[in-house]
């Protein structure tokens, strides 16, 4: 993998809050003590509490019902709606009866990584990020169609720090050779914290038809 794919990679990865799913959703377990990775599907959430799933089948755990036990640590892995999620957690009860259920620990960090579909170039537009009443002036480092990756330097850390991840945001930028500036609304999907800088994830929401022309229309430029 080379440096840009490296930093590709990472630039995709973000940290959610919650975990993401619904009744059915398959995932794959990752069992301490256990040779094999395990499918099997989540039945529930109760978010920052508990995650209920089914216990794989006999014909995939074999013997090792002795590592489902309290404690025992997990890694959790699955797809949903076009995103990875990944996250750590411990088990907290295995039930045979009525139904054979493993009750785990709601995970303190869930880490996720957009499937990505659009292509994305490199750039540094200038541009203004708004959550709320919060502000900051920084440079977008890439964009698609779908998103962008904003460099805020510094200088304007003290005010971005208020920003939180998934909190709603607009965008004003102004492309090279359209007049104007752009409004974009879309959703804080990440941050990560420099020395001398912050860098945010921001996936766009539904673009008017004349926004998503001028973008399509840069990506494809500067590709």
């Amino acid at each position: 993998m080379n440096k840009a794919s490296v930093r590709d990679f990472l630039d995709s990865i973000e940290t959610r809050p919650h975990v993401e799913g619904e009744f059915g959703t398959e995932i794959q377990l990752e069992i301490d003590g256990v040779a094999s990775r395990l499918q099997t599907q989540l039945i529930g959430i109760d978010t920052d509490r508990i995650l209920i799933v089914k216990t794989p089948t006999m014909s995939q755990i074999g013997g090792i019902n002795v590592k489902l036990f309290a404690g025992n640590r997990v890694i959790v892995r699955y797809v949903f709606e076009g995103v990875v999620y990944g996250f750590e957690t411990a088990i907290v009860e295995a039930i045979t009866s009525p139904l054979r259920l493993l009750f785990l620990a709601y995970p303190k960090l869930v880490t996720a990584r957009t499937i990505r579909s659009n292509p994305r170039v490199n750039t540094s537009l200038p541009a203004r990020l708004k959550a709320g009443e919060t502000g900051a002036d920084g440079t977008i480092t890439d964009i698609s169609i779908s998103g962008c990756q904003l460099e805020i330097r510094r200088q304007h850390l003290p005010e971005a720090g208020r920003l939180a991840v998934d909190a709603d945001v607009e965008l004003t930028l102004q492309l090279p050779g359209v007049a104007g500036d752009f409004q974009i609304r879309g959703k804080l999907r990440s941050l990560r914290t420099g020395e001398r800088k912050l860098e945010a994830g921001i996936s766009f929401g539904a673009l008017e038809e004349q926004v998503q022309l001028a973008i399509d229309a840069y990506v494809k430029l500067a590709d």
